[in-house]
Order: C-alpha cells, then structure tokens, then sequence
C-alpha cells in the first residue's frame, strides 16, 4: 500500500497511481483522484485488476500507468477526465 501523506491523512500517495483514498470498511475500495470509485484486485499496488462502472474491468501496473488495458476496449491512455483509446484513435470523457 501507499504511503500516508501528512496534508491529507486519509490519503495513501503511491508516486506511478497517484494520491488514492482506501476506505477500510470496504475492503478492496478506494477512491482514485482520476478514476472514482474503484474495486482493486492483485497481490499488490504493482500489479491491478481494477473494476470500475465506467470501465468494466482493466488491468495496470507501475511500469505502465497511465496506460491500462480494458477488457472490453484494449489499450486506452488515461487522464484526469478523460481517456485515449488506440484502437478508435479518440479521446473520451469519463
């Protein structure tokens, strides 16, 4: 897991995901600055399946993020309120 930050105490920093915000009541969700609400799955923070309502399921690690590979879309770029998708060539909202 990520390591606590001072200004924001609830908040775990890992430098390649970002500032995230895991919720202990709920096992295996957090909150992503960019992503929302997700489910994360792996054996650690260096290697994810991450299910989200936007997405479905896609999956990442440290030595590729911001890039993640969509089950049901491929290989997608990801940015703050929007995402790249290499197979249509366009950038989306999410």
């Amino acid at each position: 897991t990520g390591v606590q930050t001072c200004a924001l105490p609830i908040w775990r920093f890992l430098e390649w995901f970002g500032y995230y915000y895991e919720n202990s009541a709920n096992p295996g969700w957090i909150y992503h600055l960019a992503l929302g609400w997700v489910y994360v799955h792996g054996d650690s923070f260096e290697n994810l399946w991450i299910h989200s309502k936007e997405f479905g399921w896609m999956w990442t690690k440290s030595d590729f993020f911001p890039y993640a590979y969509l089950r049901l879309r491929g290989w997608v770029f990801l940015e703050e309120n929007r995402y790249y998708e290499f197979k249509s060539k366009k950038y989306y909202q999410f």
